[in-house]
């Protein structure tokens, strides 16, 4: 049985597909089609966080393959990770509305986007409510993330043991609050 932790990152974040509408479908190399695409972001996190996600078991290596990759961004050594979620499981199929299982996979959608700032200066004003019922999501029509955007990210971590035994920790992207918005400037319009 899989036991799931979650951790939350201070980070910067680069290249991110966040959204519906501009997830990765892979191309003619990497194939994305079982999962119809996958959300991902380069986050960078100093030490301090790169230790926080350790500690929650972020792996430093998944097989002979290193997780944490050494950057340079404005005078600072970073350290990056590769946080992605796919739009469908894989394994998981989904329910229809009597709660019967069907063949269908399971969508997990995008991460939840939101401005953090926002949900800040509400948390206050919403004691006894969930968090999901006072934060104000972000969309594609709030504009493409920059790289340099400033975001707590969180992960779950996800550790247990396949069906024929083997062990494994799988990492994926929960949610991003954005704390400092570089909206991305592309060439020319993305819609």
């Amino acid at each position: 049985m899989a036991k799931n932790k979650y951790v939350i990152v201070d980070a910067i974040l680069e290249y991110a597909k966040v959204f519906e509408q501009n997830r990765d479908m892979g191309n003619d190399k990497v194939d994305l089609s079982e999962t119809d695409g996958e959300y991902k972001v380069h986050i960078l996190v100093d030490d301090a966080n790169m230790q926080k996600m350790l500690d929650a078991g972020v792996p430093a290596k998944q097989g002979a393959f290193a997780q944490f990759h050494k950057k340079e961004f404005e005078g600072q050594t970073l350290n990056m990770f590769r946080a992605k979620r796919a739009h469908k499981h894989k394994h998981f199929k989904a329910y229809d509305a009597d709660g019967n299982l069907t063949n269908e996979p399971l969508v997990l959608g995008e991460p939840v986007v939101f401005d953090y700032n926002d949900f800040i200066s509400k948390q206050a004003d919403n004691i006894g409510k969930k968090p999901h019922e006072y934060i104000t999501k972000l969309t594609i029509e709030d504009g493409l993330i920059g790289n340099g955007t400033k975001a707590k990210v969180k992960l779950r971590v996800e550790n247990g043991t396949s069906g024929k035994g083997k062990a494994f920790t799988k990492v994926q992207l929960e949610s991003v609050g954005i704390t400092d918005l570089v909206v991305y400037e592309g060439a020319g319009d993305f819609f």
